[in-house]
């Protein structure tokens, strides 16, 4: 078996964990490759790419959520489970938490999990009829405008149905897994991540009355963006960008394939809820 293992953020107990989860799976026989980001932390390892040819079984992400998605770029590369281990603050998307990493990879060795597969979206960049960028995202899509500039206007159209014009800051498209994250904090709804849906969020709308719209996956997105501005983004995932031209036009889908997230416990989607929102349920 070969597991991949990701961090981002150099802090010393993250760096520890990682350390002690690495030995911890050699003791096991297993083969451990790391990200080339980390490579001076870890010299004796190999190292995954995509240009690669070695094929990671697992992938482990040790942080918080931006960890996660940014690890889940190479899980949907491989097509392979990926699962987080706790460091941030929200963790929706991690699910091991600091006391029971060892017990949970013992587990995973085991054979002892399930997978849960989320939908994710795929984002087309199209500029004078040519397809320029295809990105992956897990959690969403974002249109945002340089807070400098001007309002951005977004045609939305699903299929070939044209359902709003916005003059807003921005616009979120987001997954069912990402209804919790910068979405809803724009005022969008909790979506049960198993549902395959797609939400539409104006940010910061001029008018009042565009609301936050929830479509099925199986429709296809195709947003029409002008602006004046040669900073306006497409942000995925909240860390990757792509610079939009005027009239650029972005097709958003749900592709076929999913993330494949590994579950060690019964723990569902509303206790997690009731843990970090703190409801009282």
């Amino acid at each position: 078996m070969i597991i991949g293992l990701h961090l981002r953020k150099r802090i010393d107990a993250i760096i520890r964990t990682a350390q002690d989860v690495s030995r911890f799976l050699l003791s096991k026989k297993v083969k451990v490759i790391v990200s080339p980001e980390i490579s001076d932390i870890f010299p004796a390892l190999e190292l995954y790419s995509k240009e690669k040819s070695t094929k990671v079984d697992l992938m482990i992400s040790i942080g918080g959520d931006g960890t996660f998605l940014e690890t889940a770029q190479t899980a949907l590369f491989y097509n392979i489970p990926i699962v987080g281990i706790n460091f941030g603050h929200t963790g929706f998307l991690t699910n091991i938490e600091e006391e029971e990493i060892f017990s949970s990879i013992s587990d995973i060795l085991k054979n002892k999990y399930r997978i849960e597969e989320r939908s994710i979206l795929s984002g087309t960049i199209i500029r004078n009829g040519i397809e320029m960028d295809t990105m992956l995202a897990v959690n969403d899509f974002v249109v945002q405008r340089d807070p400098f500039d001007k309002i951005l206007i977004v045609d939305v159209f699903l299929d070939k149905m044209k359902i709003s014009s916005m003059r807003s800051d921005g616009i979120i498209i987001s997954t069912s897994t990402g209804s919790t994250a910068y979405s809803l904090s724009a005022g969008g709804p909790i979506v049960d991540p198993l549902c395959d849906n797609i939400i539409i969020n104006p940010l910061c709308p001029h008018k009042l009355s565009n609301r936050c719209v929830i479509v099925p996956g199986n429709k296809t997105l195709y947003l029409t963006i002008s602006t004046k501005s040669e900073k306006t983004c497409l942000i995925f995932d909240g860390r990757h960008q792509s610079h939009l031209m005027d009239m650029d036009h972005i097709r958003i889908e749900s592709p076929l394939q999913k993330l494949k997230m590994v579950f060690l416990k019964e723990k569902n989607f509303y206790q997690i809820l009731n843990e970090k929102f703190q409801w009282g349920l």
